[in-house]
């Protein structure tokens, strides 16, 4: 860095366009941030209040925004919790200098597991009464808004991290020079990512609006996986899917000139039985049917070993049963923390080997049946 040669007047070297004597002259003097304090604007950046619905219903807007549960509470979360608690990932500064920089899945009372303040009241009740208040058909309406549901956390997610930068760059307050440098590298690649995430979640909010204000759902494309019985992870997410469950590249990720397609990935529990949702629109259709009919490769009785792998390499926002978690051998935990901690470093290269390898073995139940929706696999 060579900080002694920066001109007090020059630009600093961190490149947040202040003048060396205004920003990282003196830095390693300044007050270090503590710990309670970086956490508590972390919660206030990830608790926002929001509604995501179509702009052009936010004049109907109610003033309340609600706590929504992405994973359905009093039927999914509630059936695999074990005295009202689920297993799942805690993305707070201290559970991650607890667990030495790595997530474990840690007890989370049902009543705030998968919770955002992403909707209001209004919206998040007419939005999604297909999937709250009817039996889950496999219809298009309902694939979309499973699909939705998914995206809008995903879109908060994404443009709470933006807003994070700030904080993140600070860190490094009182810090000597080595650190310095390698705290403001891990927040320029967070938030280049952040950034370019927020971009492209841009575009596709933008479909997703177009087929919510016509109320056309069939640009929706999914699969759905049907279990008889319960199945012990819950989870929604968004992604872009880089690599089949052969390991071959989808998409390449790095290429911020392109906006990659987009794969939203619901499990959940209706009472009676499981379902495993993977959809999106019709513009992403080749990256997402590619990474089905690898996964439909796979032996029958493999399916849903690989489906709770790209659960656990590809998103935080899922849920364990407790009951299940113990019941799987200490190796079996072990790979789902090591797989997860891929899923949210920046210092890992990309791969697909947590995907195309089957490294868990405990029990899964098998899918009854498997159907299709707008699509022919």
């Amino acid at each position: 860095m060579g900080k002694n040669k920066i001109g007090r007047n020059a630009p600093c070297w961190c490149g947040s366009g202040k003048k060396f004597k205004k920003c990282h002259k003196d830095r390693a003097n300044e007050k270090p941030v503590e710990a309670w304090e970086a956490a508590k604007s972390m919660r206030e950046t990830f608790t926002s209040k929001i509604c995501s619905a179509p702009k052009s219903l936010h004049d109907e807007c109610a003033k309340k925004i609600v706590k929504a549960h992405t994973v359905p509470k009093s039927s999914s979360l509630k059936a695999i919790a074990v005295d009202g608690h689920v297993l799942g990932l805690k993305l707070g500064l201290e559970s991650i200098q607890e667990n030495h920089g790595k997530l474990r899945p840690e007890k989370i009372g049902i009543n705030n597991a998968s919770t955002f303040t992403g909707f209001c009241q209004k919206h998040d009740d007419q939005l999604f009464a297909c999937l709250e208040k009817q039996p889950f058909k496999k219809l298009e309406e309902q694939c979309f808004k499973l699909a939705f549901r998914s995206f809008a956390r995903e879109y908060y997610t994404k443009s709470a991290l933006v807003n994070m930068y700030e904080v993140n760059s600070a860190l490094d307050k009182g810090k000597p020079e080595y650190r310095q440098l390698e705290i403001q590298e891990q927040a320029f690649l967070t938030n280049v990512g952040a950034e370019a995430g927020l971009r492209d979640n841009i575009f596709h909010k933008e479909k997703f609006d177009q087929c919510l204000d016509s109320k056309d759902y069939s640009d929706i494309r999914a699969i759905v996986f049907e279990y008889g019985e319960l199945f012990p992870i819950q989870v929604s997410g968004s992604v872009n899917p880089d690599f089949c469950f052969n390991n071959t590249q989808l998409q390449d990720l790095s290429n911020l000139e392109r906006v990659p397609d987009l794969l939203s990935f619901t499990s959940f529990y209706d009472g009676n039985k499981s379902y495993i949702v993977l959809s999106w629109l019709k513009h992403c259709h080749g990256s997402c049917t590619a990474l089905v009919k690898s996964l439909m490769s796979k032996p029958k009785e493999d399916i849903s070993t690989y489906l709770a792998q790209y659960i656990f390499s590809n998103f935080e926002n899922y849920f364990i049963s407790p009951a299940w978690w113990e019941s799987i051998s200490e190796r079996d935990r072990g790979n789902i923390v090591e797989i997860s901690h891929d899923n949210v470093s920046i210092f890992v290269e990309p791969h697909g080997n947590s995907i195309s390898n089957k490294i868990i073995s405990g029990d899964l139940p098998a899918p009854a049946k498997i159907e299709y929706v707008n699509w022919k696999g």
